[in-house]
């Protein structure tokens, strides 16, 4: 390989890492997202409403949910070099996934304790900020 070739290999790598960075409220709207899908099916549980009112609630908390999957698909498909997580040192990894696991054990607590509809709501309010946080990290 010459030095051309290397520089050429050196450029188009640079390109697809910028081109793999995410805007800036990617992060933010796929935590809300999350959460607003959870907290509304949550509350949908913990309020008195009619058969049909729970039923639009459900719907809108779906709705969220698909909405979030499609944001995530679009990303992901933007392509672009993303950062292996094997390449990440143990402390980056725990300092990624160590939000989510606390959460997660938040909201089985209040699943235990409090019920379902509870549980969501939390599961809502924690892994939606959790999740904003890792997307967050990932894509500085």
């Amino acid at each position: 390989m010459d030095a051309e070739q290397a520089i050429r290999i050196a450029t188009d790598a640079q390109r697809a890492a910028a081109r793999n960075r995410a805007p800036k409220w990617y992060p933010p709207l796929v935590g809300v997202l999350w959460a607003a899908g959870a907290v509304v099916c949550g509350a949908s549980a913990l309020v008195n409403v009619s058969p049909a009112s729970h039923v639009v609630l459900l719907a809108v908390g779906l709705v969220a949910w698909v909405a979030m999957a499609v944001v995530i698909v679009v990303m992901t498909r933007r392509g672009g070099v993303l950062r292996r997580p094997a390449a990440r040192s143990n402390r980056e990894r725990w300092a990624d996934s160590a939000p989510s696991l606390a959460a997660a054990a938040i909201t089985l607590v209040v699943g235990l304790t409090a019920g379902a509809g509870w549980m969501l709501v939390s599961m809502g309010l924690t892994l939606g900020l959790t999740e904003w946080f890792r997307l967050a990290r990932l894509h500085q």
